[in-house]
């Protein structure tokens, strides 16, 4: 249901059936695309995919804010708080950028709708996945018609944390004895389900011990990767 897909020496992390919608662009980067805080970084990658030259972000706080993206949005500046980001726009690229956090994409292939979220563990207690998709449908998509994807982060393989954190997330996305491990993409997971989504695709890459993206566990590493998704301009619209 994934595919690794590289152009120009980029690659991104892709959701197969998606492909199969001319209008929309999307994708999980590595560390291949370098720190895509940079905007060199970003052009770069948007000249290998074809991508749209304008960007929608954040300053991420690990919270729960969804913004609604428009032609008075102040594109390629982080002025606005907030952990997700959703259009019909098109010719934008929504991004989200991680390191070990969980990213999420959606999309409503009927209403070509398109979201981004940034999920860490305080974003996944404050349900930023529910809240983007509750957006999603004020907004005029139908809960059944919007998909999500769960992109490369840190997996319940490596990431390990304290006791305290079992009064925030249900018994069953903890594994481990002697050492507690966090299954975020479960957590993820089960709040779309609940919230009503039905078609779900999760990566299953984990940043931390897959060579290939960065890590902030890992090497305190500053750089970040980014979760894009777009409507494409005249592509079947």
């Amino acid at each position: 249901m994934w595919v690794r897909t590289e152009e120009g020496g980029h690659v991104l992390w892709q959701v197969a059936p998606w492909l199969s919608l001319p209008w929309l662009a999307h994708g999980f980067s590595t560390a291949s695309a370098g720190s895509l805080l940079e905007r060199d970084k970003q052009e770069a990658l948007g000249r290998a995919f074809g991508l749209p030259e304008r960007w929608a972000v954040v300053k991420q706080v690990h919270g729960s804010d969804v913004h609604w993206v428009d032609e008075g949005w102040r594109f390629g500046k982080a002025e606005a708080t907030g952990d997700a980001l959703m259009t019909c726009m098109p010719d934008v690229v929504l991004a989200a950028f991680f390191a070990d956090c969980v990213p999420l994409l959606f999309v409503d292939p009927e209403a070509r709708i398109v979201a981004v979220s940034h999920a860490g563990w305080r974003g996944t207690v404050a349900e930023i996945g529910p809240k983007t998709v509750a957006h999603m449908v004020k907004r005029g998509s139908r809960i059944e018609n919007i998909q999500a994807a769960i992109g490369p982060s840190i997996g319940p393989c490596c990431y390990a944390v304290s006791e305290e954190m079992r009064e925030w997330f249900p018994p069953d996305v903890f594994s481990g004895v002697g050492e507690l491990f966090l299954d975020l993409w479960s957590a993820n997971y089960h709040q779309l389900t609940a919230a009503g989504v039905g078609t779900i695709y999760t990566a299953q890459q984990c940043t931390m011990c897959t060579g290939e993206f960065f890590s902030y566990r890992r090497d305190q590493a500053k750089e970040r990767m980014a979760a894009l998704i777009a409507v494409r301009l005249g592509k079947g619209i």
